[in-house]
């Protein structure tokens, strides 16, 4: 979810040049037509995944990446990789039979304690809408069918501010729960809010194959494995954007994005 981060991104990383190699993971939130800054509307989602496939992008599944990077083979062109944060019905709704329209694979991080809940957990200063999450039923179904699933923690609390044991608490209860429900090994996690400290990395790694992370880029061969670098689909405000943000071009824009925004005023980036 969107909000406040606590993140280890420094503004002065070096985001890897087009040369180096990349991949976009995207990242979204609710498929619904609030227009809250978690949500990506059902026709403008359609129009993404439409563009993808008449763009004859490549679509991995993140489990497919992380083969990649941990055998350092080189990334194909014209690649993406589509994530969902936190569990929401209407990914179920909306996105998942787009998804198997075009036969696009995605991995969906669930707060397990909201399973067939709505999304009450406490917001850090925005304004979301309230929201039914996933039921472990549709969980299961998507499972079934090329979705991947992962942990985005129990609580969806800032892990960071839980403390240590607080952390490990979050982590382990809900891949447990996500273990006992789908009768299978959770090998990826989320950071809710998108960020970690090292303690806390340290943990996921010895849980986890891999987790993502709200650090803005794309994920290169130098990328860490316990904190990729994805990129929210909520900065594409035009389709001319989206095309950016899945194409070599993509760190460019992300490195500009601070002063366009300034330069253009604040009014015209919802998101």
């Amino acid at each position: 979810m969107k909000g406040k981060r606590t993140s280890t991104f420094s503004r002065k990383a070096r985001f890897p040049s087009v040369r180096e190699g990349s991949i976009t993971v995207l990242y979204y939130h609710s498929i619904d037509e609030s227009g809250s800054v978690i949500s990506t509307s059902p026709s403008q989602f359609l129009w993404q995944m439409r563009f993808l496939r008449r763009g004859q992008f490549q679509i991995l599944s993140l489990s497919q990446l992380v083969d990649l990077l941990k055998t350092q083979k080189p990334f194909p062109l014209k690649t993406a990789v589509i994530t969902f944060d936190d569990g929401y019905q209407n990914n179920y709704r909306y996105a998942f039979p787009i998804l198997q329209e075009y036969g696009f694979p995605a991995t969906m991080f669930i707060a397990t304690k909201y399973c067939g809940r709505t999304n009450d957990w406490p917001q850090p200063g925005i304004s979301i809408p309230s929201l039914t999450m996933l039921s472990w039923s549709e969980i299961r179904e998507m499972s079934r069918f090329n979705i991947e699933m992962g942990s985005h923690s129990h609580s969806h609390k800032d892990l960071v501010e839980s403390g240590l044991e607080g952390a490990r608490q979050e982590i382990l209860l809900s891949k447990k729960k996500m273990e006992d429900e789908l009768g299978r090994p959770m090998r990826f996690f989320a950071y809710p809010y998108g960020g970690a400290d090292e303690s806390i990395k340290e943990i996921i790694a010895s849980e986890f194959m891999a987790a993502c992370s709200a650090q803005p880029g794309r994920v290169s061969h130098r990328s860490d494995l316990r904190f990729l670098e994805r990129v929210d689909a909520g900065y594409a405000i035009h389709p001319l954007v989206y095309r950016i943000l899945v194409s070599p071009c993509c760190n460019i824009y992300l490195s500009m994005r601070p002063w366009m925004r300034k330069a253009m005023g604040r009014s015209r980036w919802k998101k």
